[in-house]
């Protein structure tokens, strides 16, 4: 059986070691983080299936987190905190979080939560196509899936000035100015060879290559993409 993979957000380290090694027992896959910084640095290695968030961290407050997450990524939340009051999980539900448990937590309900939750999502119509994600500062490209494509600087170049200039024609001509060159035979096919490495990558963890060829002009991203300005 697949694993459910999990990252899991909290600086209390006994609670986050003990909980996760339940929740692995459980059938959970669990990445932990002590902090938002190393959250932000799992989600860019791989989109989870769910995740679970402390309000209260040493680099930031959960909530304003939570509202950064829900607009770039479709995964549940549940948020966790020692504050039991009724405006902290107002405030917590009003920024998107599908769930509020106050600690302390027994495993067994929040794996029966997760589990209810993840079940919930995946039995939502798929109204949306699933959307990829960039990261133009990290040289990143995520598939829906959640897999990381790591780019070179000239495929970074390519892959930004095609996602900024999405569902429209980007002509070889400007690409090649992008690259800082000029419209050249040689350069013709050395952008026909960066294109074809981008594709390649893409293909060992996707079926799907987000972009076309506009014979005889140039290329259009055309997939769903979100751009995530970070660094």
């Amino acid at each position: 059986m697949k694993k459910i993979d999990l990252i899991l957000v909290d600086d209390d380290d006994d609670f986050r070691s003990s909980i996760s090694d339940l929740l692995e027992l459980d059938n959970f896959n669990v990445r932990r983080c002590a902090s938002l910084a190393q959250m932000w640095n799992e989600l860019e290695t791989k989109q989870p299936d769910l995740l679970v968030l402390d309000v209260l961290l040493p680099d930031g407050n959960g909530f304003e987190a939570l509202a950064k997450i829900k607009k770039s990524y479709p995964f549940p939340v549940v948020m966790l905190t020692i504050l039991g009051e009724t405006q902290e999980r107002i405030e917590g539900l009003s920024e998107g979080a599908d769930y509020y448990l106050s600690k302390p937590v027994d495993y067994r309900e929040l794996s029966l939560v997760l589990k209810n939750l993840l079940r919930r999502y995946e039995d939502l119509p798929q109204d949306k196509e699933p959307q990829w994600q960039y990261n133009p500062a990290q040289w990143h490209l995520f598939t829906p899936k959640g897999d990381v494509i790591e780019l070179t600087a000239a495929e970074n170049k390519v892959i930004n000035h095609l996602v900024r200039n999405k569902e429209q024609t980007v002509s070889r001509d400007d690409l090649y100015l992008e690259l800082g060159r000029t419209n050249t035979e040689t350069h013709l096919r050395s952008l026909d060879l960066l294109i074809s490495r981008i594709r390649k990558k893409i293909l060992v963890s996707s079926k799907d290559i987000p972009f076309k060829a506009v014979r005889g002009v140039g290329y259009m991203f055309t997939a769903q993409v979100t751009v995530h300005e970070e660094s």
